[in-house]
């Protein structure tokens, strides 16, 4: 089950190129991802791209997380913790990065 702030990443990462404020600083969708894409180790295309989208969702998840009043569960070991979920989208990528090589 994901949070309502996960799911306004994935909203915004498909609509932001159409909102005026990203446009205006050169923040697009395609710049978003790859920097994702490179700092996760991988290329962003067709194969990556739900991962990489999930990993930002729960990066923003984590993010509230460091902030009191957004309090949350990060608990890497936890099957129903953001931490948790973060883990297993990070070992997804890793195994199909291997998988590409």
């Amino acid at each position: 089950k994901h949070t309502a702030p996960h799911e306004v990443v994935h909203l915004t990462l498909t609509n932001m190129d159409k909102i005026p404020i990203f446009k205006r600083n050169g923040m697009t969708r395609e710049k978003i991802m790859n920097a994702k894409a490179k700092q996760l180790g991988v290329e962003w295309n067709e194969n990556t791209n739900k991962k990489i989208d999930e990993a930002l969702a729960y990066d923003f998840e984590n993010y509230l997380d460091e902030n009191p009043q957004y309090k949350r569960n990060l608990d890497p070991d936890d099957r129903n913790s953001s931490g948790f979920k973060a883990k297993l989208v990070l070992e997804e990528i890793k195994a199909q990065k291997f998988l590409q090589e």
